[in-house]
């Protein structure tokens, strides 16, 4: 097994590791990557014990689509060193792998539960683009979540907590989010306010000439028509929607 950690200095020889690392990422080897990630968490826990915490987590992580209960058992220890050490965003990060892991697994209550341990903590960080971009995202996680076990109004109310964290100046995000909104009241039965969220993404999306946008709410739009017997205008829309995807 390659070493990294002889007759140099601590700060080369992780920076020979992390770009390894970086190689066997890209190189799609997971188990070159573990072998790597394991000698890194020997060398790191006494001198830079967050550093072999992120590496734990790391190790974890790469067993997704290989062995899910070996990268929980692992993750699960890595939380709990990062929790006797007070490493807090390195419990964010891997509560988030943990309920990518229950997702997997169908465990949706655990998944929600981890979601909510990532959100706890990040409310906690200072105000950032950065913060607000992720509780977006982990609210998003928790919506979607929300919906596959049919609970609908808590879906929806976290939906709009992700809109609500999108800055308003991004308009391909904020339309984008607005638009899964649209369909969830659509999906839920409440038409006349998916047609007015439609309408209104439309709108936007044709304001700066976005195709793909414009695509996706006109795609939304004839089905919503279509479900409401009007299906020549259904048609119609679907029409100008696969010109447009052809763009």
């Amino acid at each position: 097994m390659l070493c990294f950690f002889s007759a140099v200095s601590l700060s080369q020889s992780l920076d020979s590791l992390n770009q390894v690392i970086n190689n066997q990422l890209n190189a799609g080897n997971p188990r070159a990557l573990q072998r790597l990630l394991k000698q890194g968490i020997k060398f790191t826990e006494i001198d830079s014990p967050q550093l072999a915490n992120k590496y734990q987590y790391f190790l974890g992580a790469s067993y997704f689509g290989i062995n899910l209960d070996s990268g929980m058992l692992l993750l699960k220890q890595a939380y709990r060193s990062a929790d006797s050490l007070g490493f807090e965003i390195n419990k964010m990060l891997i509560s988030s792998q943990l309920a990518t892991f229950y997702r997997q697994q169908g465990r949706y209550s655990d998944a929600l539960l981890n979601l909510e341990t990532c959100i706890e903590i990040l409310i906690k960080q200072p105000d950032s683009q950065q913060k607000r971009r992720a509780l977006s995202n982990f609210y998003l996680q928790q919506a979607k979540l929300f919906k596959t076990v049919g609970d609908y109004e808590r879906s929806l109310s976290l939906y709009y907590k992700s809109l609500n964290k999108i800055n308003p100046n991004d308009s391909i995000a904020w339309s984008t989010r607005y638009l899964d909104i649209g369909t969830l009241n659509f999906e839920i039965g409440d038409k006349n306010e998916a047609l007015n969220i439609f309408n209104k993404v439309l709108e936007t999306a044709k304001s700066f000439n976005h195709h793909s946008l414009i695509s996706e709410a006109m795609s939304s739009k004839a089905n919503l028509l279509y479900d409401q017997g009007k299906r020549d205008s259904a048609f119609l829309f679907w029409t100008v929607a696969i010109e447009l995807r052809k763009k």
